[in-house]
């Protein structure tokens, strides 16, 4: 099986390994251990450091770079940033699989391009930064390839995550300012209540919208916001 120099994977991510053995043992699958006589660890166990790092560093940027954001929405946004398919997108976007060392049979059949093998060895692959040069340059590999390019995919509308946290990313990203949403009416007694709401920006109303509910109707607000922010509008 001939792969690419892995020169090419560290000008791909901006990373030079002191240890190249390191880096080396994060590309192996557990398939091709059979089939070496160099290799006798898969990159199993720094698979498992690097799925808590990359929580760690995820938990942290959103921690300090959207404080309004609920822990529940935190969460949500952090399982679909440390998810399979955001971790698979990834390794892709770096070919990443080109420099897999797998067994013929999992090369055969189709392992290079398969989200959870992708995905696994992201994180081999973050661990293996983070031994090799610390902490401060896995924290910048994990913003700049994994949580801001997701965040932008997320900010097209990605329905795991509510229109206001997706409003609040994008006014934050765009703008520099948080979204605030004032009550503008209610209407009808407790139980059938319909409320207006407002979002404003920079004291500038964006959208308003109506609701059987407060939290219902700063949903409809946000949707409406965001496209009227997405179409640069505003």
């Amino acid at each position: 099986m001939k792969l690419k120099n892995l020169k090419e994977l560290e000008r791909s991510i901006s990373v030079v390994f002191n240890d190249k053995a390191l880096l080396k043992q994060a590309l192996v699958h557990r398939s091709y251990l059979n089939e070496s006589d160099v290799f006798k660890e898969s990159n199993e166990r720094l698979e498992f450091l690097g799925d808590s790092l990359l929580n760690f560093i995820t938990a942290e940027y959103l921690y300090l770079n959207y404080p309004d954001v609920s822990e529940g929405e935190a969460t949500d946004i952090r399982s679909l940033l440390v998810s399979k398919p955001a971790l698979a997108k990834t390794a892709r976007k770096i070919d990443l699989g080109s420099f897999l060392f797998l067994s013929k049979g999992e090369v055969a059949s189709g392992g290079k391009e398969k989200d959870t093998l992708l995905a696994d060895s992201m994180e081999a692959l973050i661990a293996a930064i983070y031994l090799d040069q610390g902490l401060t340059v896995c924290k910048d590999f994990v913003i700049r390839f994994i949580i801001k390019p997701y965040l932008k995919d997320l900010l097209k509308g990605n329905k795991a995550v509510s229109e206001k946290t997706l409003l609040q990313q994008l006014t934050q990203s765009k703008y520099h300012l948080l979204p605030e949403y004032k009550v503008i009416s209610k209407q009808g007694p407790d139980h059938k209540a319909v409320y207006e709401v407002g979002v404003w920006l920079n004291n500038k109303l964006l959208a308003k919208a109506k609701g059987s509910s407060k939290k219902q109707a700063e949903k409809n607000c946000a949707k409406l916001a965001l496209t009227k922010l997405q179409s640069d509008k505003f």
